[in-house]
């Protein structure tokens, strides 16, 4: 999945509904491991680690000054004891 244009706060339901279709189908071939370049706002990269994280290990990458930065797993929250 692929946007080159800028997000604003009118689009975050309609890619919701992008990104969770896309996980749904994603998952369903068995993905295990998803590296997510990421470069744009941050509250995207939320939206992203709530759909897909769930059902896969996703590796962030950030980008910023001319680089992509590994942040590591986006991990779920843990379960309330």
């Amino acid at each position: 999945m692929r946007r080159d244009r800028a997000i604003t706060a009118q689009d975050m339901p309609d890619l919701q509904r992008e990104l969770r279709g896309a996980a749904a189908q994603l998952l369903k071939t068995g993905t295990d491991r998803i590296h997510y370049f990421h470069a744009g706002p941050a509250a995207v990269a939320v939206l992203v680690g709530a759909e897909f994280a769930n059902g896969a290990c996703v590796l962030l990458y950030q980008y910023g000054n001319g680089s992509y930065t590994n942040f590591g797993p986006i991990r779920p929250a843990a379960p309330a004891a």
